[in-house]
């Protein structure tokens, strides 16, 4: 840890300097002058930088969050989805906005940010037109997923660019230390062996703490967000390393933000679709490639719509919050839930046999049916139950996508045969 020093740089120069003669203030003056003026340098850079790192990203993670949105639209037709993919389409404008105006960049990466913006916000015009129609937005996306893939691909291009200029500025940051080592070098040649003596404790002064910022640059611009710099020094430097982690911080919530909202249901705090499928894919191929076993679970609200009619929609939804939380504390920690839906839900199992599968279907079936929810005595079975279909690779089935079909079957055989059951796919 370093020491906790009361004394600014230039109090620190003025104590060393009073009892040596003026040629060592001259240098020590000189000094300063090119210790402020790095530390400056440094300042305006990391900002600059990080924000159009930060701006890139989150232009990728607004327009990602829009394709979401649209999804579960086509899916659910619930058209809060439509607020939520309006409010991506103005927080990607405003990240472009704040993209552009953070500072001067080259003409390729101006070229670059304006062929994002133009891709995008056709992208977002032709979906505006396509709102009222649910199966023309369908088709759209479907006939797109190229240029979407080359849109995203472009987004990357533009992170990786915005990645450059931390580097290029790391790199500049190197130069400038090694510069002023040359010169601090040169001068103590030229004076007295006391102003050798005087540099070296100046640089002790500087360069320890001055290292430990660079170090935690590189440090967080690898990806450790999580990373702060520990300098706790009174001073110009300490202050910046406050400046700095603070901003480390910033960026690490605002990444942790996106990323839940990338990826979590609004409603019911489980795991979207988006990255039910995503996850369902991943697992699939460990399974099949380490030859385990992947069990997945479908569940469905029996008589939900009857529900829904009778004692309205508010109280439907705080139905499948409490669905959702029940399924999330009957799952072990290594099971995935996820949000199908409308109040369809899903578990992903990984490394599950399809015995353990049925045992952690059925604790899940038996914990809703014992769960008080409002109104249930309304319900046609005078309960609010769920029924539940259950599938496995590889002893049912063949690919993730006979995983989730076969598991679905074994749902609808569930529900025409009484309901608030659970079905294994045969």
């Amino acid at each position: 840890m370093a020491r906790v020093e009361g004394l600014t740089i230039r109090n620190k120069i003025l104590l060393s300097t009073v009892a040596l003669i003026l040629i060592i203030s001259f240098v020590k003056a000189y000094e300063i002058f090119v210790v402020d003026k790095l530390e400056a340098s440094i300042h305006n850079n990391i900002s600059k930088n990080w924000n159009s790192l930060q701006y890139s990203r989150e232009m990728e993670a607004y327009y990602y969050l829009s394709n979401t949105a649209i999804t579960n639209y086509i899916i659910t037709g619930d058209k809060s989805w439509l607020n939520v993919e309006k409010d991506a389409q103005s927080q990607f404008n405003k990240a472009v906005t704040n993209l552009k105006n953070n500072a001067k960049y080259p003409a390729d990466f101006n070229n670059a940010i304006n062929d994002i913006e133009t891709s995008i916000n056709d992208y977002f015009n032709n979906i505006n037109k396509r709102l009222n129609n649910i199966n023309s937005l369908s088709e759209f996306l479907k006939n797109n997923n190229a240029k979407t893939d080359q849109i995203l691909y472009k987004n990357k291009e533009l992170i990786a660019y915005a990645q450059r200029f931390i580097v290029d500025n790391n790199r500049q940051i190197e130069e400038s230390f090694f510069d002023t080592k040359i010169t601090m070098a040169f001068t103590t040649i030229v004076f007295i062996v006391i102003v050798l003596i005087v540099t070296i404790v100046q640089m002790k002064f500087l360069l320890r703490p001055l290292g430990e910022l660079l170090n935690g640059i590189k440090l967080i611009w690898a990806g450790d967000t999580s990373h702060r710099i520990n300098i706790e020094t009174k001073d110009e430097i300490g202050e910046l390393a406050k400046v700095f982690n603070h901003m480390a911080g910033s960026i690490h919530r605002e990444q942790k933000r996106l990323v839940e909202k990338a990826t979590t249901d609004e409603m019911t705090g489980l795991y979207n679709f988006r990255y039910f499928q995503d996850v369902l894919e991943k697992e699939f191929e460990k399974a099949s490639r380490f030859n385990h076993d992947l069990s997945f679970i479908i569940l469905d609200v029996d008589f939900f719509k009857f529900y829904n009619d009778t004692n309205g929609h508010q109280a439907g939804d705080q139905v499948l919050k409490t669905i959702a939380k029940v399924v999330k504390n009957s799952c072990r920690d290594k099971d995935i839930p996820a949000r199908y839906g409308g109040e369809e839900f899903v578990v992903v199992l990984p490394g599950t046999p399809l015995d353990a599968a049925v045992k952690v279907a059925e604790r899940i079936r038996s914990a809703v049916e014992s769960t008080p929810v409002i109104y249930q005595e309304k319900q046609p079975n005078k309960n609010l139950t769920i029924s539940v279909g259950v599938s496995n690779y590889p002893n049912i089935a063949k690919d993730s996508k006979s995983l989730v079909e076969s598991a679905d079957s074994a749902l609808y055989e569930a529900k025409e045969n009484g309901k608030n059951k659970v079905i294994c796919a045969k």
